[in-house]
C-alpha cells in the first residue's frame, strides 16, 4: 500500500505568480515536510466580483514557467474549468476526491485566520485540510485563535515562519503598466512572458 503524501494547496488568482508566492511555497514545503506543493490559480475568485481577470491559460501558463525545475512545485488547473465563483470548500473537496488518501494542508496567511470563520463553510474546509499558516509580522496568534468562533480551528492549524515580503500582484500589474521595472519581482522567464504577450500592458492583460 502506497504511503499517503503530505500535499500543500497554494491558491490564489496569481496574475501574475511572483517571488512571494514561490517563497511562501518553499518555506511551507520545508518547515511542514511536504512532500509537494499544488499551486491552484483560482477560476472564478469570489472576492473579485466584476473585477477582470487575466485569462486562465495565461496564468497557468506563468505558473508552469515559474516552477520549472522544482519537481516538488506542481501547477494544478483544476479550478480553471468553473465560471462559478471558486470557494476554497469546493476546490478542496475536488482535491480531496482527486486525493483520498493523502495528507493536504491549505496554505494562507496568518492576517487571513481572523477572517476565516466568515469564509465560506470554513467547518467543511477543515474536514477536507489542515491550515498551513504563514505568520506574519505583528500577528497575535493566540489572540486569532483564543477569540475564534470555532473552537476546533485551533486543533487544525499548523504555523510556519517565512521571510516577510511586502508584495502583491496588484502593484506589479500597476508598474508593468506604467512602464516601470519589476525584475527581481517575478521570475525572469515570466517576466519575459508578460512582455511577449503584452499583459498588463494598459493596466490588466485580459486576452
Amino acid at each position: 500500500m502506497t504511503a499517503a503524501r503530505r500535499i500543500g494547496i497554494l491558491g490564489g488568482t496569481f496574475d501574475p505568480v511572483h517571488i512571494a508566492h514561490l517563497h511562501i511555497a518553499v518555506c511551507a514545503k520545508h518547515e511542514l515536510g511536504l512532500d509537494e506543493v499544488r499551486f491552484v490559480p483560482a477560476g472564478s475568485p469570489p472576492h473579485k466580483p466584476g473585477q477582470p481577470v487575466t485569462s486562465g491559460s495565461h496564468r497557468l501558463r506563468m505558473l508552469e514557467i515559474a516552477t520549472v525545475g522544482f519537481d516538488v512545485f506542481v501547477p494544478d488547473p483544476i479550478d480553471l474549468a468553473d465560471e462559478v465563483p471558486s470557494y476554497t470548500s469546493d476546490l478542496l473537496a475536488r482535491i480531496r476526491k482527486a486525493h483520498p488518501d493523502d495528507q493536504l494542508w491549505f496554505i494562507m496567511g496568518g492576517d487571513s485566520l481572523t477572517d476565516f470563520p466568515r469564509w465560506h463553510q470554513p467547518r467543511r474546509i477543515l474536514s477536507l485540510a489542515r491550515l498551513a499558516v504563514v505568520e506574519r509580522p505583528g500577528w497575535d496568534a493566540a489572540e486569532a485563535l483564543g477569540s475564534s468562533p470555532l473552537p476546533e480551528l485551533a486543533g487544525r492549524v499548523d504555523r510556519f515562519p517565512s521571510v516577510p515580503i511586502d508584495l502583491s500582484a496588484t502593484l506589479i500589474r500597476a508598474r508593468v503598466a506604467a512602464g516601470q521595472p519589476v525584475d527581481w519581482l517575478v521570475p525572469a522567464e515570466v517576466l519575459a512572458y508578460i512582455h511577449i504577450h503584452g499583459l498588463y500592458a494598459l493596466g490588466h492583460g485580459t486576452d
